[in-house]
């Protein structure tokens, strides 16, 4: 299992607080599911918070259910990005998964506001999709520092998680994120 961390231009330090999630890569027919936010324009990969006394697997499992309407049976994680901004840590588990089931996705309140659409992109497109696409924050209202930057560096952070299944180099930081990055480390 790899690890990359990206600390952000203000990281504080010691975290006062944590977020964590799981998400997962669904590769079918030479396209890649993500769970695309209409009013933000933000692509992320399926997935959200780890609720209390559930697993990153689990959590992946159900995340796929909830957002995409999909069953799917997750392989072992193969990825951990930690992102730190100011007094936050943003911790996300990866997990490769396939399909073995459908139903009706079930979204939450804030998945209904921001529009989710689960949407298929071809593989092929994704990195200029994910480089070109300019994320807004309509829905959010006096939001911390770190949530913004979360949000902001969240396509770059799904390109290095897909592109590290693919075996394949972590992407230089985009230059509109060269100020808000501070550091990436990879192990």
């Amino acid at each position: 299992m790899r690890h990359l961390t990206i600390y952000g231009a203000r990281f504080d330090s010691e975290p006062e607080e944590k977020r964590i999630g799981a998400r997962v890569l669904i590769e079918r027919d030479g396209k890649i599911l993500f769970s695309y936010l209409t009013k933000r324009n933000q692509y992320l990969l399926p997935g959200g918070g780890i609720e209390d006394g559930e697993n990153p697997k689990d959590a992946a499992v159900r995340e796929c259910i909830e957002e995409c309407g999909l069953y799917v049976k997750a392989n072992d994680c193969y990825l951990v990005i930690d992102e730190f901004y100011h007094e936050k840590l943003w911790r996300n588990y990866y997990f490769t998964a396939s399909i073995i089931g459908q139903t009706q996705p079930m979204f939450d309140e804030k998945e209904k506001e921001l529009e989710l659409k689960p949407t298929w992109v071809k593989a092929e497109e994704i990195e200029r999709i994910l480089a070109s696409s300019i994320i807004s924050t309509p829905d959010l209202i006096n939001p911390a520092q770190s949530t913004i930057l979360a949000v902001k560096h969240s396509h770059y952070r799904e390109l290095c998680a897909i592109r590290i299944a693919n075996n394949s180099p972590i992407p230089p930081i985009p230059k509109d994120l060269e100020n808000t990055i501070s550091l990436i480390k990879s192990d």
